[in-house]
């Protein structure tokens, strides 16, 4: 984890868009997943990552 004034990441991964498996390229569409806490709320995104 990083921890930077109160901001801590959880952890980003990045994804299969249909399987959720860890992806090490991204060859077609995939998902960015992100969690973090600031302070003590947990915030929780996913984002459309597509190859250009």
């Amino acid at each position: 984890m990083i921890n930077s004034n109160g901001f801590v990441i959880d952890y980003v991964k990045i994804v299969d868009i249909n399987t959720l498996k860890d992806l090490k390229r991204v060859d077609e569409a995939a998902l960015m997943a992100v969690a973090a806490y600031i302070g003590g709320t947990r915030l929780i995104d996913n984002i459309v990552l597509k190859r250009l």
